[in-house]
């Protein structure tokens, strides 16, 4: 049913479903944040990395100290504080993110303690690295 004012002008509510324009794209956007949030909790193969040395005791982008005995990663786009599950080859850790890779870089690096206890640092980096978001 639709509501049209009497002066026969534009209908007050263009869905005719009584929600204003802009809640329905609050719906939308919340529907979409759920949708990303769902997908980004799915584990996902990547590319891990390691640095730290020149990068020991500078302000990470999160603005803590970074700190290479820590178990510590960069991640491009996860909110910085999220615990992330890293395997590989049956080994795992969980490091909290705390900085953004430079760019050009791999999506993740660890800290130099966090990839030591998945693969010795002489390797460089992890094919096949399996990464799940920790709730």
């Amino acid at each position: 049913m639709r509501i049209v004012p009497r002066n026969g002008t534009a209908p007050l509510c263009p869905a005719g479903r009584g929600q204003s324009w802009s809640s329905r794209m609050n719906r939308l956007i919340l529907i979409f944040l759920v949708s990303v949030i769902a997908w980004a909790a799915q584990p996902v193969d990547t590319v891990a990395t390691w640095y730290g040395r020149a990068y020991h005791g500078r302000k990470t982008a999160s603005g803590e100290r970074f700190d290479m005995s820590a178990m510590t990663a960069a991640h491009p786009w996860l909110p910085f504080g999220t615990m992330l599950k890293v395997s590989w080859l049956g080994r795992e850790v969980v490091v909290r993110i705390t900085d953004r890779p430079k760019k050009g870089r791999n999506i993740l690096d660890l800290s130099p303690r966090a990839f030591s206890q998945l693969a010795p640092l002489e390797i460089g980096h992890l094919d096949g690295a399996v990464c799940e978001v920790l709730p």
